[in-house]
């Protein structure tokens, strides 16, 4: 085995193993940290996480709709389908995403013919780039943000994917998720949509942000979805509600803006924070 295709041996090995401590913690995984020098994953903390704050699907922060599902679910079990795969049951989720990826550098590896070789190579980045790193920005930095047990696992994440993408950085064209411009804010009806929209409104909140704000203006907390939570927010406070979520547009934009992986795929996510930022600042005093 040449050097090149020991280095990618190796390097697929890594990224299963990532896309294993993405899923519920079991003893494998447990192995797995520990080949790799992380935290032993633990089941609380990946609940939370995974289930509660941040669930690791593509179409959650690419979709139109913000929730599991929709067109950004549909593209990525095209490209399962392209790949002469059966899409597995959840085509988007991270850890399918990562294994997926592992398996065609698999292939890579063990392709003699240099032409299907090749084109394995870029299906493989055509996977990160439109599939992964076109969400992982505000992912991974929310994710170092609300749990300090994954921090080393999201760098190692960042760090992969950012060393895959450097090789294809000739092009200037966005991934497809991105390259088009979302629906904006189509009036106050349509603000809690447009808030919890991550590909609209450049912004991942999560449960423990919402939290975070019923403490700061000391706003009653009530139990239900984001949705509920936040109009409850807004119900009880919509003038001091709408100033902190304009402030929490500005951090995340701040926060984007210097991630360490996809540099100009996370400046897309800094500017539509800092837009939902301006539309939705309320106006100064005349």
């Amino acid at each position: 085995m040449t050097s090149t295709a020991s280095r990618t041996a190796e390097r697929a090995e890594l990224i299963r193993g990532l896309g294993a401590l993405c899923e519920r913690p079991d003893r494998t995984s447990e192995l797995i940290a520990d080949a790799l020098n992380l935290p032993e994953p633990d089941a609380v903390d990946h609940t939370d996480l995974f289930v509660q704050q941040l669930p690791p699907y593509a179409s959650v922060y690419l979709d139109d709709a913000g929730k599991i599902g929709g067109q950004a679910r549909d593209r990525v079990a095209g490209f399962w389908r392209a790949m002469r795969l059966t899409p597995p049951p959840e085509p988007d989720h991270l850890a399918s995403l990562l294994f997926l990826w592992a398996s065609i550098s698999d292939q890579v590896v063990s392709e003699r013919d240099p032409e299907r070789r090749s084109l394995l190579e870029h299906a493989a980045m055509t996977l990160v780039r439109e599939h992964v790193a076109s969400w992982l920005p505000p992912y991974l930095t929310r994710v170092v943000e609300l749990a300090e047990r994954y921090e080393p696992w999201a760098g190692l994440v960042a760090d992969v994917v950012e060393d895959t993408l450097v090789t294809a950085r000739s092009t200037d064209a966005l991934p497809v998720h991105l390259a088009v411009e979302p629906r904006s804010l189509e009036g106050p009806h349509d603000l809690v949509a447009f808030l919890l929209t991550p590909i609209r409104s450049g912004m991942v909140l999560t449960r423990a942000d919402l939290k975070r704000a019923a403490g700061e203006l000391e706003l009653a907390m009530r139990i239900g979805e984001r949705a509920f939570v936040l109009r409850s927010l807004l119900e009880q406070d919509a003038g001091a509600m709408t100033e902190w979520m304009a402030d929490e547009a500005r951090r995340q934009a701040d926060l984007y803006a210097s991630a360490s992986v996809a540099p100009e795929i996370a400046a897309v996510w800094s500017r539509r924070a800092t837009r939902t930022r301006e539309l939705i600042t309320p106006p100064s005093p005349a």
